[in-house]
């Protein structure tokens, strides 16, 4: 078989038009522009916020200290006066900090209240240049960080548009003069170097932001779901229900919003936390029936936190947004097994820098002129995803089966289904489990660079339960995959165009160890990676064993273009 790739560096490049650098530079400048405003306002925001860690520390008297009730989104808001003295003058502020907000949450805007009682003293921080000007609170530093994402953008446009106009670099030269051997053109057209680094800190970042939201986020708000089933109940009176409104670009959402009173310890406290989970969602009728189920004046059940009475909550255990916890897992593991690769790769890269970029670089251990390959995917690497995935699984089955228990879980019909689940991924983790306990195969090739048109020597050996085993197959395996768009899916085809039979028997004398010449025709295609092409040689081993897990590895092997 014989596939033709055309490569860019094998003709001649079309100089760009004027009129298409013109539009091309002023979409990137859109992009430069819009990066460049954020950063300064980000920017200027941070040095005000550490201006203010110079201001001097003085000793005030808080007069009042409220929450007030407003409109918007966020409408509850600390309200605290306070007295303080500056070179014999009495001034009086009200700002809690820099930016003092409001919030949705009403818990929140109390514990801040609650930090200061009427009568008490507090430390505030006055500016030494306006005294009239004074906070309770600094505003923590980590606002910065948040000059990375339009930064991003700076980067986008400020690198479009220098390589929109920078000098070409090529020269003019005949046709013939780009003639090339076998598979170098391929080579000169890339410019791919740095992918496996920019690859491995996307990869980073995606990994570390679903590893802070899975703890802060997921973990967290599960502990204080479990912890809350012996949260103390009380008798809450119900003070406002609402349905709230936010407006968004694709509709709006709405939300739920009640605030509660209730007594705990002699003290009196108030809430708006209905449930666990916040936000907004769209569907209407549900919320208005939650609020409906909740009105001005009546007496309902909430649970209260001991170890922090200003938090209660009205519904606690299983509802079915708890699953939602689950989307920090998807960064989660993207990020882990994407720059596990991408580091691997990126290794292999350093260790094997003349390799181009469009041929894949394989993990193999040379020994005595010979290559041992390594499976695609180890059987530990098999265990650890598979086991992660029932841990996340099995937690989800018994917070929905605990709340049932208790009567406050979802239906019946839903905790069935994911339990049905749960046991066949189980199922799943037992035959992985037991899978690692199947011989191990060991295959490596007679030379460091098989190519196409010629031969090498293939050896096998399988190591451990050896005698369990009544068929072994073992072929060598040529495909090619290409992604496209189909619509608004992306697709993968993928299609062999070459087979080599290696070994078939049910032989066990031909069990333990072998070996055969083998033979790559000329006329197939070499290894080949791009990014929506792919041509991929692996040599596929399976093995028959009777009621047990049977034998199935994939070990990758790169083939050489002809010289």
């Amino acid at each position: 078989m014989r596939i033709k790739l055309n490569s860019s560096s094998s003709s001649k490049k079309k100089k760009s038009g004027i009129g298409s650098k013109i539009g091309m530079s002023l979409f990137f400048f859109v992009f430069l522009a819009m990066g460049l405003a954020f950063c300064f306002f980000i920017v200027q925001d941070t040095i005000q916020t550490f201006k203010t860690y110079a201001w001097h520390e003085t000793e005030c008297t808080i007069t009042s200290s409220s929450v007030s009730t407003g409109g918007g989104e966020n409408p509850y808001e600390p309200r605290i006066k306070y007295n303080y003295k500056v070179q014999g003058v009495t001034y009086t502020s009200d700002k809690v900090s820099r930016k003092s907000q409001g919030y949705s949450n009403y818990g929140k805007a109390n514990r801040i209240a609650l930090k200061y009682p009427v009568g008490g003293k507090a430390t505030c921080y006055v500016n030494p240049e306006q005294p009239r000007e004074a906070i309770l609170k600094k505003d923590g530093p980590w606002v910065m960080f948040f000059v990375l994402i339009p930064l991003i953008f700076v980067l986008v446009g400020g690198g479009g548009l220098y390589g929109t106009w920078k000098p070409d670099g090529d020269s003019d030269t005949d046709d013939d003069s780009s003639d090339t051997k076998s598979g170098e053109s391929i080579s000169k057209g890339s410019s791919k170097a740095n992918g496996p680094m920019i690859a491995t800190v996307i990869f980073g970042v995606v990994f570390a932001g679903g590893l802070c939201a899975a703890y802060f986020w997921s973990v967290k708000t599960l502990v204080k779901v479990h912890v809350a089933n012996s949260w103390p109940e009380v008798e809450c009176t119900i003070e406002s229900s609402r349905v709230q409104t936010h407006e968004g670009d694709d509709g709006d959402t709405y939300s739920v919003d009640i605030l509660y009173r209730y007594e705990y310890e002699g003290r009196m406290y108030r809430s708006n936390k209905y449930k666990f989970i916040g936000g907004s969602s769209s569907g209407y009728s549900g919320k208005r029936k939650v609020v409906n189920d909740h009105p001005v004046g009546s007496k309902k059940k909430c649970y209260v936190n001991p170890d922090e009475p200003s938090e209660a909550v009205l519904r606690r255990g299983f509802t079915p947004d708890l699953l939602l916890l689950l989307i920090p897992v998807v960064p989660l593991l993207i990020g882990f097994f994407g720059f596990s690769y991408t580091v691997k790769k990126l290794f292999l890269r350093q260790v094997a820098p003349e390799t181009p970029d469009w041929m894949p670089i394989i993990d193999a251990e040379i020994r005595d002129g010979k290559m041992i390959l390594k499976p695609k995917t180890s059987p530990a690497s098999k265990m650890i995803g598979i086991l992660i995935f029932w841990i996340i699984w099995s937690l989800i089955v018994y917070f929905m089966i605990s709340a049932n228990i208790k009567g406050n879980g979802p239906p019946i019909l839903m905790t069935v289904i994911f339990s049905l689940f749960e046991i066949g991924i189980t199922f799943g983790l037992i035959h992985t489990l037991l899978s690692m306990f199947n011989a191990k195969p060991i295959l490596s090739i007679s030379t460091l660079e098989p190519r196409l048109g010629s031969s090498f020597i293939l050896s096998y050996a399988l190591k451990g339960r050896v005698s369990s085993i009544s068929k072994l197959k073992i072929t060598i395996e040529g495909r090619e995959e290409a992604t496209y768009q189909r619509g608004t899916n992306t697709v993968t085809d993928k299609s062999t165009f070459s087979t080599i039979n290696v070994v078939d028997t049910s032989t066990e004398s031909e069990f333990s160890a072998g070996s055969k010449e083998i033979d790559i025709p000329a006329d197939s295609m070499h290894s080949f990676v791009a990014s929506h092409n792919k041509i991929i040689w692996s040599i596929k081993v399976e093995g028959v064993i009777e009621r047990w897990p049977d034998i199935k590895e994939e070990f990758p092997l790169v083939i050489f273009p002809v010289k």
